[in-house]
């Protein structure tokens, strides 16, 4: 048999794209879209379903690859609901390592995520991480500037390509033992 190579050709592929349903109670059914079609930037969706993201739209909305005035979704998780723990470096280093679950975002794989100390307006530390609902890897920010007698509360945000922010509830620092 001969096979064709088409390495390098277009190819479609599944992509990690997560609105928030309202699913309809009428036919029983449990499932919100039931009819997909796309053209260019556009895709619309019909079916059983009463809201979409927090908006109200039944039984047909729109979704586009660019919205006006750009994307408006921020990483989902806020405040108390988003948290970790910050220790004094366990090498007995000077700074402090903060570690907590990363963020998680419907239309951004990559989030950047900045340790902010409580008496800096400017971040200590930065870094970038991939995450979904489904796998949500630690992230790891170490403050290399903290000493004994620098303040022990922190915050963590994470940032999307478009500049939305979500921010983390206070994390403090814990002595060891």
């Amino acid at each position: 048999m001969n096979y064709r190579d088409w390495a390098g050709t277009p190819a479609p592929s599944a992509y990690a794209w997560t609105p928030d349903w309202g699913v309809g109670q009428t036919t029983g059914m449990g499932q919100a879209g039931l009819s997909i079609t796309g053209t260019g930037n556009m895709i619309s969706i019909g079916g059983e379903f009463r809201s979409v993201n927090n908006g109200q739209f039944e039984g047909i909305v729109r979704f586009s690859t660019t919205p006006p005035g750009g994307a408006k979704d921020k990483p989902r998780l806020s405040g108390d609901d988003w948290t970790g723990s910050v220790e004094r470096n366990a090498d007995g280093s000077t700074g402090a390592t903060a570690t907590l679950p990363s963020n998680w975002d419907r239309d951004d794989l990559t989030l950047t995520y900045e340790l902010h100390r409580s008496d800096s307006a400017t971040p200590v530390a930065t870094t970038t991480a991939d995450a979904t609902w489904w796998n949500r890897p630690l992230v790891t920010l170490v403050d290399e500037t903290a000493t004994d007698d620098t303040p022990r509360e922190y915050t963590v945000t994470a940032k999307d390509a478009d500049g939305n922010v979500a921010t983390s509830g206070g994390i403090t620092w814990i002595e060891p033992n």
